[in-house]
């Protein structure tokens, strides 16, 4: 079934954008950031405008400011007015909504253990822009709660008209408590809910999505107890005996929230298939399941690329699916993406290799590469998928020449950051974002793809040099 029709014209002009293909340009070091302190922790970078803005928020004392980067190349910083607390930081988030730097605060009431969370909005000159909105509490339990951070995820959906805001990190037994804020480009709150979401038994990870309609979309993966040798403890409760590659016995459960909807999806009980690698994926307002399935293990493991559609009520209906040969051991940290015209690309790590396919329209495989690439996470740009990944100074050759390596690595290495663009017929192009030779003595990169998409510069924050490295991407 194809998800979108595209025509003839569209298909030229997405050529004309892959042969226009984005060059690194020297890097610009900025100068020092005003009042910087090497031990503050610091979010993910964001721009708007030619502007680069960040936040680093400190333990002692305690404080929280804005940071950017203007595109003259002049560094700016500036305190945050909070309600901070003694051993409490009022800091929760930074994000950018509809343009504008953005900060999630909290007023915590000791007495009741609530924290009121507050969403304001930062102009250029980093001052308050309008007042706070407010978005809700956290109730925390007064007894137990002695002021640690509460820090915030956030997520925008995939045409970034929504952003969610939200925080799972409270767990009993085998629940977490989810709680969900979702606001639109001018930061009013759409909606919000609290859930209670199993999460199975053992080792259980999360995953979340916004979608373009503001649905939440959540998938768990855990070690079911049922499935695995377990022992009982002291305390009545049980424990995970000793065994080799517990990770095989993971399952998987897919949760759908939208004020009073809660529906639920696990694929693993449905018709016995050992693993279903699925990522969410938005096209307009279609949702999508896509990724990899398998059967057996070790050397006989076979692969299909699946894409499946969400109706109402969170039922995937099967939409695509054919063999994966390029596929052979086993994998994880899988991902999808949609394009424009509904072309679907899904991604999956494994131990020498990432693999990449293009599924058109959802429907048919266009093509499917194993990359010498350490890093499954593409995002759209300029018409590719496109990744970035710190690569170990000696592995920098072999990456550019296609040759495969061990992508996962235990190192102290410096790394030099690359990236890898991958345009619609699936010819590759890596390149090097910094030289080694001007790395200046930084070792680790993060990789946030705002900044590319927003102002086509991969900006990075160096405690180093106390101050930002930018690289702009031009034709």
């Amino acid at each position: 079934m194809n998800l979108l029709r595209t025509t003839a014209a569209a298909g030229l002009a997405g050529l004309s954008i892959l042969l226009s293909a984005q060059t690194p340009q020297p890097a610009q070091w900025s100068r020092e950031i005003p009042d910087f302190n090497k031990n503050a922790y610091q979010s993910q970078l964001a721009c708007a405008d030619g502007t680069v803005y960040g936040s680093r928020w400190f333990s002692q004392p305690i404080s929280a400011q804005l940071i950017k980067l203007a595109p003259d190349g002049k560094t700016g910083s500036k305190e945050l007015v909070l309600p901070h607390k003694k051993k409490h930081n009022a800091f929760n988030a930074f994000v950018m909504i509809g343009g504008k730097p953005c900060i999630v605060y909290d007023d915590w009431d000791k007495k009741t253990g609530v924290l009121q969370l507050s969403l304001q909005a930062y102009s250029p000159a980093l001052d308050p822009e309008g007042p706070p909105v407010a978005l809700g509490s956290i109730p925390l339990n007064p007894k137990s709660y002695y002021g640690s951070s509460i820090l915030l995820s956030t997520k925008h959906s995939a045409d970034r008209t929504k952003t969610l805001i939200y925080y799972d990190d409270i767990q009993q037994g085998s629940v977490k408590l989810g709680m969900y804020w979702v606001v639109d480009e001018n930061r009013e709150l759409l909606w919000s809910g609290a859930y209670r979401i199993p999460v199975v038994a053992l080792g259980s990870s999360t995953s979340t999505w916004l979608a373009n309609d503001g649905h939440v979309h959540v998938r768990v993966k855990a070690v079911g107890l049922e499935d695995v040798k377990t022992k009982e403890k002291k305390d009545g409760t049980e424990a995970l005996r000793t065994q080799a590659m517990p990770w095989r016995n993971m399952r998987t459960s897919w949760y759908e929230m939208f004020g009073e909807t809660f529906n639920k999806w696990e694929p693993d009980t449905e018709d016995g298939e050992v693993g279903w690698n699925l990522s969410f994926a938005n096209h307009g307002n279609t949702n999508m399941l896509a990724g990899l399935r398998t059967t057996g293990s070790g050397k006989d493991i076979t692969a299909e690329w699946v894409v499946l559609r969400l109706d109402d009520g969170l039922s995937p209906v099967m939409v695509g699916r054919g063999p994966a040969k390029a596929v052979s051991g086993e994998g994880a940290l899988e991902s999808a993406v949609v394009d424009e015209a509904g072309n679907v690309y899904v991604s999956m790590l494994f131990k020498e290799s990432t693999y990449l396919a293009r599924i058109d329209q959802g429907s048919s495989l266009a093509w499917e590469h194993m990359l010498a690439w350490n890093n499954p996470s593409f995002f759209l740009y300029k018409g590719q998928a496109f990744s970035m990944s710190g690569i170990a100074k000696g592995k920098v050759d072999k990456v550019l020449a296609g040759e495969a390596f061990q992508t996962v690595q235990m190192t102290n290495t410096t790394e030099v950051p690359m990236a890898i663009a991958v345009g619609p017929d699936g010819k590759d192009r890596r390149m090097v974002l910094l030289p080694e030779e001007e790395i200046r003595g930084f070792m680790s990169w993060e990789f946030n793809p705002e900044s590319i998409i927003d102002c086509d510069c991969y900006t990075n924050l160096t405690p180093k040099t106390k101050g930002f490295v930018s690289i702009k991407l031009a034709e």
